[in-house]
Protein backbone atom coordinates (compact mmCIF):
# COMPACT_ATOMS: atom_id res chain seq x y z
CA UNK A 1 0.00 0.00 0.00
CA UNK A 2 1.40 3.53 -0.90
CA UNK A 3 1.89 5.55 1.98
CA UNK A 4 2.50 8.96 0.59
CA UNK A 5 1.21 9.98 -3.14
CA UNK A 6 4.51 11.74 -4.18
CA UNK A 7 4.10 11.02 -8.24
CA UNK A 8 1.54 11.31 -10.58
CA UNK A 9 0.29 10.79 -14.11
CA UNK A 10 -2.64 11.61 -15.86
CA UNK A 11 -4.51 10.30 -19.02
CA UNK A 12 -7.24 12.63 -21.20
CA UNK A 13 -10.32 11.49 -23.20
CA UNK A 14 -12.28 13.46 -25.41
CA UNK A 15 -12.45 16.47 -26.26
CA UNK A 16 -9.99 19.58 -25.87
CA UNK A 17 -11.86 21.55 -23.15
CA UNK A 18 -10.67 17.95 -21.36
CA UNK A 19 -7.53 18.33 -22.22
CA UNK A 20 -7.21 22.12 -21.15
CA UNK A 21 -8.47 20.75 -17.34
CA UNK A 22 -5.99 18.20 -17.25
CA UNK A 23 -3.42 20.58 -17.80
CA UNK A 24 -4.79 22.67 -15.37
CA UNK A 25 -5.33 19.68 -12.81
CA UNK A 26 -1.94 18.54 -13.32
CA UNK A 27 -0.23 22.11 -13.00
CA UNK A 28 -1.94 22.17 -9.36
CA UNK A 29 -1.03 18.68 -8.22
CA UNK A 30 2.98 19.93 -9.14
CA UNK A 31 2.52 23.47 -7.25
CA UNK A 32 1.00 21.54 -4.16
CA UNK A 33 4.34 18.92 -5.00
CA UNK A 34 3.61 16.18 -6.78
CA UNK A 35 6.22 14.90 -9.37
CA UNK A 36 4.50 14.26 -12.94
CA UNK A 37 5.76 11.15 -14.34
CA UNK A 38 5.05 8.52 -17.07
CA UNK A 39 2.35 5.61 -16.69
CA UNK A 40 5.00 3.45 -17.20
CA UNK A 41 6.92 4.58 -14.13
CA UNK A 42 4.96 3.56 -11.14
CA UNK A 43 2.99 6.71 -10.37
CA UNK A 44 1.38 6.73 -6.92
CA UNK A 45 -1.41 8.30 -7.89
CA UNK A 46 -3.19 7.63 -12.00
CA UNK A 47 -5.20 10.07 -12.64
CA UNK A 48 -7.85 9.47 -16.12
CA UNK A 49 -10.09 12.68 -17.18
CA UNK A 50 -12.75 10.33 -18.71
CA UNK A 51 -14.97 11.07 -21.92
CA UNK A 52 -18.49 10.14 -21.84
CA UNK A 53 -20.01 11.58 -24.97
CA UNK A 54 -20.81 8.35 -26.84
CA UNK A 55 -20.83 4.52 -25.78
CA UNK A 56 -17.82 4.15 -27.74
CA UNK A 57 -15.77 7.10 -25.44
CA UNK A 58 -16.77 5.02 -22.23
CA UNK A 59 -15.22 1.71 -23.61
CA UNK A 60 -12.00 3.98 -23.99
CA UNK A 61 -12.01 5.19 -20.92
CA UNK A 62 -12.45 2.02 -19.44
CA UNK A 63 -9.82 0.47 -21.42
CA UNK A 64 -7.25 3.34 -20.24
CA UNK A 65 -7.86 2.62 -16.82
CA UNK A 66 -7.54 -1.20 -17.37
CA UNK A 67 -4.05 -0.49 -19.19
CA UNK A 68 -3.14 1.84 -16.51
CA UNK A 69 -3.65 -0.55 -13.38
CA UNK A 70 -1.56 -2.59 -15.58
CA UNK A 71 1.68 -1.03 -15.51
CA UNK A 72 1.01 0.63 -11.86
CA UNK A 73 -0.92 -1.91 -9.49
CA UNK A 74 0.51 -0.22 -6.48
CA UNK A 75 -1.19 3.24 -7.79
CA UNK A 76 -3.70 4.78 -6.28
CA UNK A 77 -6.00 5.32 -9.72
CA UNK A 78 -8.63 8.55 -9.39
CA UNK A 79 -11.25 8.71 -12.35
CA UNK A 80 -13.26 12.21 -13.12
CA UNK A 81 -14.63 14.19 -15.42
CA UNK A 82 -17.50 13.33 -17.56
CA UNK A 83 -17.80 9.53 -16.98
CA UNK A 84 -18.09 9.64 -13.43
CA UNK A 85 -21.18 12.43 -13.87
CA UNK A 86 -22.94 10.41 -15.85
CA UNK A 87 -22.50 7.00 -14.08
CA UNK A 88 -20.84 7.03 -10.75
CA UNK A 89 -21.44 3.88 -9.41
CA UNK A 90 -20.85 2.13 -12.99
CA UNK A 91 -17.48 3.80 -12.68
CA UNK A 92 -17.10 2.78 -9.13
CA UNK A 93 -17.63 -0.75 -9.58
CA UNK A 94 -14.97 -1.46 -11.86
CA UNK A 95 -12.32 -3.45 -9.94
CA UNK A 96 -8.97 -1.06 -10.46
CA UNK A 97 -10.90 2.42 -9.37
CA UNK A 98 -10.13 3.70 -6.03
CA UNK A 99 -12.16 7.40 -6.38
CA UNK A 100 -14.05 8.75 -8.46
CA UNK A 101 -14.73 12.68 -8.90
CA UNK A 102 -17.49 14.56 -10.81
CA UNK A 103 -17.10 17.71 -13.27
CA UNK A 104 -17.26 19.90 -10.35
CA UNK A 105 -15.23 18.27 -8.11
CA UNK A 106 -12.18 17.29 -10.48
CA UNK A 107 -10.27 20.62 -9.47
CA UNK A 108 -10.21 20.10 -6.08
CA UNK A 109 -8.65 16.61 -6.07
CA UNK A 110 -5.92 17.57 -4.00
CA UNK A 111 -8.26 17.51 -1.15
CA UNK A 112 -8.81 14.33 -2.07
CA UNK A 113 -5.31 12.85 -1.65
CA UNK A 114 -4.66 12.45 2.57
CA UNK A 115 -7.83 10.61 2.88
CA UNK A 116 -6.57 8.58 -0.23
CA UNK A 117 -3.55 7.09 0.78
CA UNK A 118 -5.09 6.31 4.13
CA UNK A 119 -7.80 3.90 2.65
CA UNK A 120 -7.34 0.70 1.68
CA UNK A 121 -8.41 -0.57 -1.78
CA UNK A 122 -11.71 -1.92 -0.93
CA UNK A 123 -12.55 1.51 0.59
CA UNK A 124 -13.35 3.21 -2.18
CA UNK A 125 -14.61 6.96 -2.24
CA UNK A 126 -16.79 9.11 -4.74
CA UNK A 127 -17.76 12.52 -5.10
CA UNK A 128 -20.12 13.42 -7.86
CA UNK A 129 -22.77 16.85 -7.57
CA UNK A 130 -25.72 17.39 -9.51
CA UNK A 131 -24.32 19.76 -12.35
CA UNK A 132 -27.73 21.00 -13.24
CA UNK A 133 -28.67 21.58 -9.33
CA UNK A 134 -29.00 25.31 -8.69
CA UNK A 135 -27.12 25.31 -5.37
CA UNK A 136 -23.88 24.00 -7.28
CA UNK A 137 -21.08 26.30 -7.39
CA UNK A 138 -20.90 25.76 -10.98
CA UNK A 139 -17.34 28.33 -11.19
CA UNK A 140 -15.26 25.45 -12.42
CA UNK A 141 -12.82 27.28 -14.51
CA UNK A 142 -8.77 27.30 -12.91
CA UNK A 143 -7.87 28.86 -10.18
CA UNK A 144 -4.95 32.08 -9.98
CA UNK A 145 -1.63 31.19 -11.24
CA UNK A 146 -2.95 27.72 -12.63
CA UNK A 147 -1.92 27.96 -15.97
CA UNK A 148 -3.34 25.11 -18.78
CA UNK A 149 -0.19 24.46 -19.86
CA UNK A 150 0.56 21.15 -21.44
CA UNK A 151 4.16 19.62 -22.89
CA UNK A 152 3.32 20.91 -26.37
CA UNK A 153 3.86 24.11 -28.44
CA UNK A 154 0.32 24.55 -28.31
CA UNK A 155 -1.63 25.14 -25.67
CA UNK A 156 -5.46 24.64 -24.77
CA UNK A 157 -7.34 27.05 -22.62
CA UNK A 158 -10.74 26.82 -21.03
CA UNK A 159 -13.07 30.11 -21.01
CA UNK A 160 -16.47 28.44 -20.96
CA UNK A 161 -18.41 25.63 -19.65
CA UNK A 162 -21.63 24.51 -19.59
CA UNK A 163 -24.62 24.23 -22.20
CA UNK A 164 -28.10 25.21 -22.29
CA UNK A 165 -29.19 23.82 -25.64
CA UNK A 166 -30.35 20.53 -25.16
CA UNK A 167 -29.95 19.00 -28.19
CA UNK A 168 -32.28 16.00 -28.65
CA UNK A 169 -28.78 13.41 -29.13
CA UNK A 170 -26.51 15.11 -26.46
CA UNK A 171 -26.12 14.23 -22.88
CA UNK A 172 -23.44 16.90 -22.28
CA UNK A 173 -25.60 19.85 -20.83
CA UNK A 174 -26.47 17.06 -18.60
CA UNK A 175 -22.83 16.23 -17.27
CA UNK A 176 -21.75 20.10 -17.72
CA UNK A 177 -24.35 21.97 -16.29
CA UNK A 178 -25.48 25.41 -17.21
CA UNK A 179 -23.71 28.07 -19.15
CA UNK A 180 -20.74 30.43 -17.62
CA UNK A 181 -17.68 31.98 -18.89
CA UNK A 182 -14.51 32.75 -17.40
CA UNK A 183 -13.45 36.52 -15.65
CA UNK A 184 -12.46 38.17 -18.78
CA UNK A 185 -9.19 39.30 -16.38
CA UNK A 186 -8.28 35.56 -15.85
CA UNK A 187 -8.35 34.79 -19.20
CA UNK A 188 -5.55 37.70 -20.19
CA UNK A 189 -3.59 36.91 -16.91
CA UNK A 190 -3.33 32.80 -17.89
CA UNK A 191 -2.34 34.05 -22.02
CA UNK A 192 0.02 36.16 -20.43
CA UNK A 193 1.56 33.08 -18.39
CA UNK A 194 1.36 30.80 -21.61
CA UNK A 195 3.14 33.21 -23.31
CA UNK A 196 5.87 33.56 -20.96
CA UNK A 197 6.52 29.69 -20.95
CA UNK A 198 7.37 30.26 -24.39
CA UNK A 199 3.83 28.92 -26.15
CA UNK A 200 3.19 30.39 -29.69
CA UNK A 201 -0.77 29.35 -30.00
CA UNK A 202 -3.43 29.36 -27.64
CA UNK A 203 -6.63 26.90 -28.76
CA UNK A 204 -9.64 28.47 -26.94
CA UNK A 205 -11.66 25.79 -25.51
CA UNK A 206 -15.23 25.61 -24.46
CA UNK A 207 -18.57 23.25 -24.44
CA UNK A 208 -20.61 25.78 -26.14
CA UNK A 209 -17.66 28.51 -27.05
CA UNK A 210 -19.79 30.51 -28.79
CA UNK A 211 -22.12 31.62 -25.96
CA UNK A 212 -18.83 33.23 -24.15
CA UNK A 213 -20.04 36.35 -22.24
CA UNK A 214 -17.66 38.40 -19.20
CA UNK A 215 -19.20 39.72 -16.84
CA UNK A 216 -18.06 42.91 -17.86
CA UNK A 217 -20.05 42.38 -21.35
CA UNK A 218 -18.00 41.17 -23.72
CA UNK A 219 -18.92 38.45 -26.35
CA UNK A 220 -16.33 35.88 -27.94
CA UNK A 221 -15.30 38.67 -30.66
CA UNK A 222 -14.72 40.93 -27.52
CA UNK A 223 -12.73 38.78 -25.81
CA UNK A 224 -10.36 38.20 -28.44
CA UNK A 225 -9.93 41.46 -29.37
CA UNK A 226 -8.93 41.92 -25.86
CA UNK A 227 -6.57 39.16 -25.96
CA UNK A 228 -4.86 40.66 -29.21
CA UNK A 229 -4.61 43.92 -27.41
CA UNK A 230 -3.48 43.04 -23.71
CA UNK A 231 -1.05 39.91 -24.55
CA UNK A 232 2.04 39.06 -27.37
CA UNK A 233 0.24 35.87 -28.16
CA UNK A 234 1.62 34.85 -31.33
CA UNK A 235 -1.57 32.36 -32.67
CA UNK A 236 -4.93 31.99 -31.16
CA UNK A 237 -7.10 29.43 -32.59
CA UNK A 238 -10.87 28.58 -32.09
CA UNK A 239 -12.41 25.28 -30.75
CA UNK A 240 -15.82 24.36 -32.22
CA UNK A 241 -18.43 27.21 -32.39
CA UNK A 242 -22.35 26.86 -33.20
CA UNK A 243 -23.18 27.99 -36.79
CA UNK A 244 -26.00 30.22 -35.11
CA UNK A 245 -23.09 31.63 -33.05
CA UNK A 246 -20.99 32.90 -35.70
CA UNK A 247 -21.28 36.59 -35.75
CA UNK A 248 -20.23 39.13 -38.34
CA UNK A 249 -18.01 41.08 -35.87
CA UNK A 250 -16.17 37.55 -35.28
CA UNK A 251 -15.79 36.90 -38.96
CA UNK A 252 -14.06 40.39 -39.52
CA UNK A 253 -11.20 39.66 -36.79
CA UNK A 254 -10.45 36.42 -38.23
CA UNK A 255 -10.33 37.97 -41.86
CA UNK A 256 -8.01 40.90 -40.53
CA UNK A 257 -6.34 39.95 -37.36
CA UNK A 258 -3.02 37.92 -38.67
CA UNK A 259 -3.21 36.22 -34.95
CA UNK A 260 -6.17 35.19 -34.94
CA UNK A 261 -5.86 31.34 -37.27
CA UNK A 262 -7.70 30.61 -40.50
CA UNK A 263 -9.94 27.41 -38.80
CA UNK A 264 -13.92 27.36 -37.47
CA UNK A 265 -15.04 24.04 -36.85
CA UNK A 266 -18.82 24.50 -37.18
CA UNK A 267 -20.99 21.69 -36.27
CA UNK A 268 -23.49 20.52 -39.05
CA UNK A 269 -24.67 16.80 -36.69
CA UNK A 270 -27.38 16.66 -40.28
CA UNK A 271 -28.24 18.08 -44.29
CA UNK A 272 -31.81 16.70 -43.64
CA UNK A 273 -34.08 19.77 -42.02
CA UNK A 274 -36.59 17.00 -40.77
CA UNK A 275 -33.58 15.49 -38.78
CA UNK A 276 -32.19 18.85 -37.69
CA UNK A 277 -35.65 19.20 -35.81
CA UNK A 278 -35.55 15.79 -34.36
CA UNK A 279 -32.03 16.64 -33.10
CA UNK A 280 -33.47 19.99 -31.41
CA UNK A 281 -31.00 21.99 -33.49
CA UNK A 282 -31.29 26.24 -34.03
CA UNK A 283 -30.77 26.17 -37.94
CA UNK A 284 -31.61 24.90 -40.73
CA UNK A 285 -29.81 23.60 -43.81
CA UNK A 286 -30.30 26.56 -45.94
CA UNK A 287 -29.04 28.62 -42.83
CA UNK A 288 -25.90 26.25 -42.18
CA UNK A 289 -25.20 26.77 -46.46
CA UNK A 290 -25.37 30.19 -46.14
CA UNK A 291 -23.27 30.65 -43.24
CA UNK A 292 -20.30 28.63 -45.38
CA UNK A 293 -20.31 30.18 -48.57
CA UNK A 294 -20.63 33.87 -46.36
CA UNK A 295 -17.13 32.43 -44.89
CA UNK A 296 -15.22 31.21 -47.79
CA UNK A 297 -16.04 34.49 -49.71
CA UNK A 298 -14.54 36.36 -46.95
CA UNK A 299 -11.73 34.29 -46.01
CA UNK A 300 -11.03 32.48 -49.18
CA UNK A 301 -8.33 30.33 -47.38
CA UNK A 302 -9.79 29.17 -44.40
CA UNK A 303 -10.25 25.75 -43.08
CA UNK A 304 -13.58 24.76 -42.44
CA UNK A 305 -14.85 21.40 -40.84
CA UNK A 306 -17.63 20.01 -39.68
CA UNK A 307 -19.13 17.73 -37.02
CA UNK A 308 -21.83 14.84 -38.38
CA UNK A 309 -23.78 12.35 -37.34
CA UNK A 310 -24.53 9.10 -39.04
CA UNK A 311 -27.41 7.17 -38.11
CA UNK A 312 -29.89 8.71 -35.61
CA UNK A 313 -33.26 7.35 -34.64
CA UNK A 314 -35.55 7.65 -37.97
CA UNK A 315 -32.68 8.81 -40.43
CA UNK A 316 -34.13 7.36 -44.08
CA UNK A 317 -32.21 6.52 -46.82
CA UNK A 318 -33.25 9.87 -48.88
CA UNK A 319 -32.28 12.37 -45.42
CA UNK A 320 -28.96 10.47 -45.59
CA UNK A 321 -28.48 11.10 -49.35
CA UNK A 322 -29.73 14.90 -48.88
CA UNK A 323 -27.04 15.42 -46.09
CA UNK A 324 -24.46 13.60 -48.15
CA UNK A 325 -25.66 15.92 -51.31
CA UNK A 326 -25.60 19.03 -49.12
CA UNK A 327 -21.83 17.92 -47.96
CA UNK A 328 -19.92 17.35 -51.60
CA UNK A 329 -21.53 20.64 -52.41
CA UNK A 330 -20.13 22.39 -49.21
CA UNK A 331 -16.99 24.19 -49.28
CA UNK A 332 -16.16 22.34 -46.45
CA UNK A 333 -12.08 21.12 -45.54
CA UNK A 334 -12.70 18.17 -43.25
CA UNK A 335 -15.12 15.74 -41.72
CA UNK A 336 -15.78 14.55 -38.02
CA UNK A 337 -18.18 11.75 -38.47
CA UNK A 338 -20.10 10.15 -35.60
CA UNK A 339 -22.05 7.18 -35.42
CA UNK A 340 -25.68 7.90 -33.43
CA UNK A 341 -24.57 6.83 -30.01
CA UNK A 342 -27.95 6.08 -27.34
CA UNK A 343 -27.29 8.35 -24.03
CA UNK A 344 -29.53 7.77 -21.18
CA UNK A 345 -31.43 10.36 -20.16
CA UNK A 346 -31.56 12.43 -23.50
CA UNK A 347 -34.79 12.88 -25.36
CA UNK A 348 -33.68 10.82 -28.33
CA UNK A 349 -32.77 7.92 -26.34
CA UNK A 350 -36.63 7.30 -26.11
CA UNK A 351 -37.01 7.49 -29.92
CA UNK A 352 -38.09 4.58 -31.58
CA UNK A 353 -36.93 4.42 -35.30
CA UNK A 354 -33.43 2.86 -34.61
CA UNK A 355 -30.99 2.59 -37.22
CA UNK A 356 -29.24 -0.94 -37.81
CA UNK A 357 -25.60 -0.72 -36.91
CA UNK A 358 -24.33 -2.34 -40.26
CA UNK A 359 -26.71 1.08 -41.76
CA UNK A 360 -24.92 3.25 -39.56
CA UNK A 361 -21.70 1.56 -40.23
CA UNK A 362 -21.99 1.92 -44.23
CA UNK A 363 -23.15 5.52 -44.01
CA UNK A 364 -19.91 6.81 -41.94
CA UNK A 365 -17.67 4.92 -44.39
CA UNK A 366 -19.27 6.82 -47.31
CA UNK A 367 -18.91 10.05 -45.39
CA UNK A 368 -15.58 9.28 -44.37
CA UNK A 369 -14.38 8.80 -47.84
CA UNK A 370 -15.90 11.99 -48.87
CA UNK A 371 -13.67 14.02 -45.98
CA UNK A 372 -10.82 12.24 -47.29
CA UNK A 373 -11.44 13.85 -50.55
CA UNK A 374 -12.54 16.96 -49.21
CA UNK A 375 -9.10 17.16 -47.12
CA UNK A 376 -7.17 16.15 -50.35
CA UNK A 377 -8.62 19.06 -52.27
CA UNK A 378 -7.72 21.69 -49.61
CA UNK A 379 -4.16 20.45 -49.37
CA UNK A 380 -4.04 20.10 -52.93
CA UNK A 381 -5.10 24.02 -53.54
CA UNK A 382 -2.07 25.16 -51.56
CA UNK A 383 1.04 23.37 -53.39
CA UNK A 384 3.27 26.02 -54.58
CA UNK A 385 1.80 27.95 -51.84
CA UNK A 386 3.28 29.98 -48.68
CA UNK A 387 2.16 29.04 -45.33
CA UNK A 388 2.73 29.84 -42.19
CA UNK A 389 3.64 26.60 -39.55
CA UNK A 390 4.56 26.42 -36.16
CA UNK A 391 6.18 23.53 -35.64
CA UNK A 392 5.42 21.09 -32.97
CA UNK A 393 7.47 18.01 -32.61
CA UNK A 394 10.31 15.81 -35.19
CA UNK A 395 9.19 12.18 -36.06
CA UNK A 396 10.91 8.91 -36.32
CA UNK A 397 11.78 9.63 -40.09
CA UNK A 398 13.67 12.81 -39.43
CA UNK A 399 11.14 15.16 -40.38
CA UNK A 400 9.67 18.34 -38.06
CA UNK A 401 5.64 18.57 -38.17
CA UNK A 402 3.74 21.59 -37.33
CA UNK A 403 0.28 22.94 -38.22
CA UNK A 404 -0.13 26.17 -40.30
CA UNK A 405 -2.77 28.89 -39.44
CA UNK A 406 -5.15 27.10 -41.52
CA UNK A 407 -4.69 23.87 -39.89
CA UNK A 408 -2.91 22.16 -42.59
CA UNK A 409 -0.27 19.92 -40.99
CA UNK A 410 3.22 20.46 -42.77
CA UNK A 411 6.05 18.14 -42.69
CA UNK A 412 9.84 19.06 -43.54
CA UNK A 413 13.35 17.87 -43.12
CA UNK A 414 15.74 20.35 -42.13
CA UNK A 415 19.32 19.92 -39.90
CA UNK A 416 18.05 22.76 -37.26
CA UNK A 417 16.07 22.31 -34.25
CA UNK A 418 12.65 23.87 -35.90
CA UNK A 419 10.29 22.73 -33.01
CA UNK A 420 8.08 26.18 -31.42
CA UNK A 421 9.32 28.21 -34.29
CA UNK A 422 7.22 29.78 -36.30
CA UNK A 423 8.67 29.71 -40.16
CA UNK A 424 7.43 30.44 -43.31
CA UNK A 425 6.70 27.15 -45.67
CA UNK A 426 6.21 26.69 -49.72
CA UNK A 427 4.10 23.38 -49.94
CA UNK A 428 5.83 21.27 -52.42
CA UNK A 429 3.73 18.08 -52.24
CA UNK A 430 0.69 16.33 -50.96
CA UNK A 431 1.00 13.27 -48.89
CA UNK A 432 -1.76 11.18 -47.43
CA UNK A 433 -2.73 13.37 -44.41
CA UNK A 434 -0.02 15.98 -44.59
CA UNK A 435 1.69 18.02 -47.16
CA UNK A 436 5.68 17.81 -47.62
CA UNK A 437 6.95 21.38 -47.71
CA UNK A 438 10.54 23.45 -47.84
CA UNK A 439 11.47 26.13 -45.18
CA UNK A 440 11.30 29.71 -46.92
CA UNK A 441 13.21 31.51 -44.13
CA UNK A 442 16.52 29.77 -41.64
Amino acid sequence: MINKIETVSLKTLGCRLNQSESDCILDSLIKNGLTHVSDDQNPDLIIINSCAVTKQAEAKTRGAITAAKKKSPMGKLVVVGCYPQESAEKVLAIPEVDLVLGNHEKYKIIDYLPSLEKISHEEKEHCVSNMLDSNVDNYTFPIANICSAGSTTRAFMKVQDGCGYFCSYCIIPYLRGSVRSRNISDCIDETKLLVDKGYKEIVLSGINLGTYKAETGENLAGLLKKMLAETDIKRIRLSSIEPNLISSDLLEIIAHEKRICRQLHIPLQHGSDRILKLMNRKYKSSDYKSLIEKIKNQIPDICIGADVIVGFPGERDDDFFEMLKMLEDLALSYLHVFRYSKRPGTKASQFKENVKNSVKKERSKILRDLSLKKQKKFFDSFVNEKLEVLFEKKDKHGFYIGHSDNYIEVAVKNNKNLINQIIYVKVCKVLEDKVEGELLVE
